[in-house]
């Protein structure tokens, strides 16, 4: 956003700053078509309901990686603008399986590429160790009610201060 705020105000971005992100301005005021292939969220944080994600958007699809439970949710955004169907709930097709793949696999090189910062273990062998990366879908049948999910497992947890105590927005 900081972009676009800077053009629309007539201003210009400071130099030798490294800024995460592009100008929407001719998009909005001119319908200008964005000139990207996806667009990233990323929020490897807890506050208030809010869970660590990372999201992508690409073309007409949407894909968002929970850390928690290294699950995916695949969304067809023209077809479900209100995120109701999970293409990847079930036992999806490989098609499908192979779309959400092509957007797991841009989806680890924006993270890569941009630094971003990943969730932490916040308790067992690995606490205070990051999570790892975003890992490719694979559709084993099993017990659960998810449907794809990543080949491990994990619990993630951001803490936002040193110390880890019963105040801790993440439990």
């Amino acid at each position: 956003l900081y972009p676009t705020f800077v053009e629309a105000a007539g201003g210009t971005l400071p130099v030798g700053y490294d800024i995460d992100g592009v100008s929407h301005w001719d998009m909005l005021t001119n319908g200008t078509p964005l000139n990207r292939d996806a667009l990233f969220w990323h929020f490897p944080g807890y506050i208030r309901q809010q869970t660590p994600v990372t999201v992508i958007r690409k073309g007409d699809y949407k894909l968002i990686h929970f850390y928690e439970t290294a699950s995916y949710e695949l969304y067809d955004l023209i077809n479900d603008m209100s995120e109701t169907t999970n293409l990847l709930a079930g036992n999806p097709d490989q098609a499908t399986i192979d779309l959400a793949n092509d957007m797991v696999t841009d989806m680890i090189a924006h993270l890569t590429d941009t630094s971003a910062p990943l969730p932490t273990y916040k308790s067992g062998p690995n606490a205070g160790n990051e999570v790892p990366l975003p890992a490719l879908i694979t559709n084993v049948p099993s017990n659960s009610t998810d449907g794809c999910q990543a080949e491990s497992g994990y619990d993630a947890y951001w803490d936002f201060d040193a110390a880890s105590d019963g105040n801790d927005a993440s439990g």
